[in-house]
């Protein structure tokens, strides 16, 4: 590690390196805001998902509300919807 650092070659091959890692420093970013993304998505469906079957176990009971049909109608759609920009982020460049 030493001989890397020491002296002009030392200084060269230590700015090369700098230059180098910021070059792939966008690409990772990149990579973790998708991967946070995903994960964000992957949240919000799991907690619409249990609405849904709360919803669903109160649908039993009152059959005629038309409120509880819409808002299940809407969180069905919203779940669509991430699953779709789920799909668009697992087709995406930086997730591979």
């Amino acid at each position: 590690m030493q001989i890397f650092v020491r002296g002009r070659q030392g200084i060269l091959n230590l700015s090369e390196l700098v230059s180098t890692l910021r070059k792939h420093d966008f690409p990772f970013r990149e990579h973790a805001r998708v991967l946070h993304e995903i994960q964000a998505i992957l949240t919000e469906l799991r907690g619409l998902k249990k609405e849904l079957s709360k919803l669903d176990s109160l649908l039993g009971i009152f059959t005629d509300d038309q409120d509880k049909h819409r808002s299940r109608t809407l969180l069905k759609q919203r779940i669509k919807n991430l699953l779709s920009r789920l799909e668009q982020l697992a087709n995406s460049e930086f997730t591979s």
